[in-house]
């Protein structure tokens, strides 16, 4: 059988390379691309010893000699791929890495529709919808390694999992310090070994966060820490790491703790640790965290911790089934899901429909119908990061209506389609923009704001001094400076600032901070620099565009084929 399978980034990959491993074991033909292609994110495929191209290269031919695809990475990343007419499989952890994921079918970690919240319109009603078809698998990062069920533990050692982004802040990072610090000294007979989430010589992290642990750690210690804190240099397995540790001990606001679950260890999940507020760790996101993992039973305050140590805590039994913790050989049983869906309805032209039952042969779908309701699920796009990260916002209209389209199984053409796209888009605009009050409560709400504001092409009107969030005033402003009124002199300078502020935030502190913001101001500083005769300077901007983009920028490439061509 050949499959195209997808790579993504490296969370999703860890459990992506023991679906792999199985197809190989079974004699499939497997062709490897991959969305990023930096060490981080590729490693765990190495021991497989195989290609691994750029997505970019894939095409057509390849795509109609497959048989199906399975992607890492979830078609909400990859839309490119929405009118594929190949059937898509992919694994999602939803909701614990926020609500992104689904596919044409989608095995999932734990029931969506089992543990939905009481109030009616919540992110896990929007996972449901987008994880069906699918299964509830477990996860198939904890398949057991053969070579590493025997592993011995040390009695004396302790593991802590470093959660990488968080906490966000210098002051929450040297607070983790001096918590393992507290561990060293209190129990000096015993290894504290840290596994790092994120190198410092690491490219294209999953998010911002210049404060490093190891750095806190050497501060608070005075420059002498203890000879019983090992900090890992390297990226060193997990599995091995946990099952060879007497206890484990994590932070808040990471799906680590589950590793403590999956390997029958006691732990810790450290809580209260301060950090500062940003797109990745705001109210709702914390909220829907906490209420989830603090279900596991192992949550102690961080300063209170050396208290149940060295042994740690038992993980509640109730919340390992919650979470699909437990299951055997779930690779296997995802692979065995895929063939008899291939044998039963793919090989035959139909494919399985959107009831509980997915092998109901009688509520078969069409490839067109599956490709229409990619489309319906890929809307929920448009919406759900802001209801996510700004859980005040009521989009439940919007909801509705695109629940709507995938009850009435809603036919799209490119045209209609688009429309679709533009409705909802101005649905969204005028809610945040209606909700002015709600947004102005700090720099990450503002941001989302300042965006519908320049949406609506109203941004110069706006007060600067009215703003915490000045980089994203700034970039806006910019932006309509040189789109709209081809002010490239005035624009250059609301830039430059705008690369000075984000210059100085050691983490993604609004929108301004993100990776299309910094792409879209360096292209418009190109243009500014272009327009103003500073040949030399916009082609260094256009050249950074195309760093950041992969060479994906069409126009700044256009840009800089006509500044080599003058100089000729």
């Amino acid at each position: 059988m050949k499959v195209i399978f997808i790579l993504s980034k490296d969370v999703y990959n860890i459990p992506a390379v023991k679906v792999a491993k199985e197809m190989i074991k079974r004699g499939y033909e497997l062709f490897f691309y991959a969305w990023f292609t930096e060490e981080i994110h590729i490693r765990m495929f190495h021991e497989l010893g195989v290609d691994i191209h750029l997505l970019e290269e894939l095409n057509e031919d390849g795509i109609k000699e497959c048989d199906f695809i399975y992607s890492a990475a979830m078609l909400d990343s990859l839309p490119q791929l929405l009118n594929v007419p190949k059937y898509i499989f992919t694994f999602t952890t939803v909701f614990m890495d926020e609500p992104l994921g689904f596919a044409d079918f989608t095995f999932t970690q734990r029931d969506m529709g089992k543990y939905l919240q009481r109030y009616e319109y919540s992110m896990e009603r929007i996972n449901e919808i987008k994880s069906i078809p699918g299964l509830k698998v477990g996860n198939p990062k904890f398949d057991f390694e053969e070579d590493a069920v025997n592993l011995e533990q040390n009695e004396k050692q302790i593991l802590f999992i470093d959660a990488g982004h968080f906490p966000f802040g210098k002051k929450g990072k040297c607070a983790v310090a001096e918590m393992l610090l507290n561990i060293a000294k209190t129990f000096p007979d015993y290894k504290v070994i840290i596994k790092p989430r994120f190198l410092k010589t690491d490219q294209n992290v999953t998010h911002k966060n210049v404060v490093n642990l190891y750095d806190c750690l050497y501060e608070v210690s005075g420059e002498k820490i203890p000879e019983n804190i090992i900090c890992l240099q390297n990226h060193t397995d997990l599995e091995r790491l946990v099952r060879n540790s007497r206890t484990v001990v994590t932070t808040d606001m990471t799906t680590s703790y589950l590793d403590i679950a999956a390997y029958n260890k006691k732990g810790i999940i450290a809580t209260e640790i301060p950090s500062e507020e940003s797109l990745t760790h705001n109210k709702g996101h914390v909220k829907r965290f906490l209420e989830i993992s603090h279900r596991s039973g192992l949550c102690v305050p961080y300063k209170n911790i050396v208290d149940y140590l060295p042994s740690g805590k038992s993980f509640s039994e109730v919340h390992k089934r919650e979470m699909g913790i437990g299951e055997r050989q779930i690779s296997v049983h995802m692979v065995d899901v895929m063939e008899m869906i291939y044998m039963d309805f793919i090989k035959r032209g139909r494919y399985p429909g959107l009831e509980a039952d997915f092998r109901d042969e009688k509520n078969t779908l069409t490839m067109e119908e599956v490709i229409n309701i990619r489309h319906i699920k890929h809307l929920y796009t448009i919406m759900q990061i802001e209801k996510y990260r700004i859980e005040e916002l009521d989009f439940s209209n919007i909801e509705n209506f695109i629940y709507g389209l995938l009850k009435h199984r809603k036919s799209f053409n490119r045209n209609n389609y688009a429309e679709y796209c533009k409705k909802i888009k101005l649905e969204v605009r005028n809610t945040i923009l209606n909700s002015r009050e709600i947004l102005m409560e700090n720099a990450m709400k503002q941001s989302y704001y300042l965006q519908a504001v320049f949406d609506a092409e109203r941004i110069h009107l706006e007060d600067e001094n009215q703003y915490d969030a000045k980089e994203m005033y700034w970039f806006l402003l910019g932006k309509y400076e040189i789109s709209k009124r081809g002010n490239a002199e005035q624009a250059i300078k609301l830039f430059d600032k705008y690369f000075d502020g984000i210059g100085r935030n050691d983490y993604e502190k609004t929108l301004a901070d993100i990776q299309y913001c910094i792409e879209s101001a360096t292209y418009w500083s190109g243009v500014c620099c272009f327009e103003l005769g500073m040949m030399e300077r916009a082609r260094k901007y256009f050249e950074k565009c195309q760093v950041l983009t992969n060479n994906k920028h069409r126009k700044a490439n256009e840009y800089l084929n006509y500044i080599s061509e003058r100089k000729m």
